[in-house]
């Protein structure tokens, strides 16, 4: 049987990711940013909220900025850290 893109085993990172890291976006395809699902990274900014508060989930305060490695362009949406996986 073939995996999806959803159904990649890679999770997203257990710490925060960092200005420079490499990730992989996973967006579920009825997102209405999913035109971005697929893209490979680099994380150029981090925006840090109060959602982790209301969530008690300390990683949902988190959100990213991240250069297209392809392009070299900034794609125009911020990223929740659950929308990320690591780049091996």
């Amino acid at each position: 049987m073939e995996l999806t893109e959803m159904e990649d085993p890679h999770q997203p990172s257990n710490p925060p990711y960092s200005l420079g890291d490499t990730v992989k976006t996973r967006l579920d395809l009825r997102d209405p940013d999913s035109e971005y699902h697929g893209i490979k990274g680099q994380i150029t900014n981090i925006h840090i909220d109060k959602d982790g508060d209301q969530t008690e989930r300390q990683l949902d305060a988190y959100s990213y900025s991240i250069e297209d490695l392809l392009t070299g362009k900034q794609i125009p949406v911020h990223f929740h850290h659950s929308d990320l996986v690591p780049i091996d």
